[in-house]
């Protein structure tokens, strides 16, 4: 008697600053590193402009953390240690859209895709699997 065995191989994406990412697609101007900027855990309406400084902040760019932002911190405690400290709003919307941009760029690896983190965006990190099992190297 045969025993057939099936090997199945993940790839795996850990997206650990993910709404920062979401946040630098809405405004490109964050992308040169040059602003400290975080992202907090608030999603503006139209009866909302502004960021409350209770606020909590998800994640913190590279810049914003060498300062001392972490996440975690709120948004006073934030721009107490980093003077001039930008601090974007949650977007779902961006949010929803990168997700799937993740699961477009995984597709590319294997017929099977799943994005982890059940579409939260009070996370402050987003991952993704794809099955490669069939696919030859």
């Amino acid at each position: 008697m045969y025993r057939i065995v099936r090997t199945v191989r993940f790839l795996a994406a850990f997206l650990p600053g993910f709404p920062l990412q979401v946040a630098v697609r809405a405004a490109p101007s964050l992308e040169s590193g040059k602003v400290p900027f975080a992202v907090a855990d608030v999603v503006l309406d139209a009866g909302r402009r502004e960021i409350h400084s209770g606020a909590t902040l998800l994640a913190a760019s590279a810049r914003a953390h060498h300062a001392g932002v972490r996440a975690g911190m709120t948004v006073a405690q934030g721009r107490a240690v980093c003077h001039g400290l930008t601090v974007r709003p949650l977007e779902p919307e961006g949010h929803e859209v990168a997700r799937i941009a993740l699961a477009e760029v995984l597709s590319g690896f294997g017929p099977r895709v799943e994005v982890l983190g059940a579409g939260s965006t009070r996370q402050p990190w987003e991952a993704g699997l794809a099955d490669v099992s069939g696919v030859r190297d």
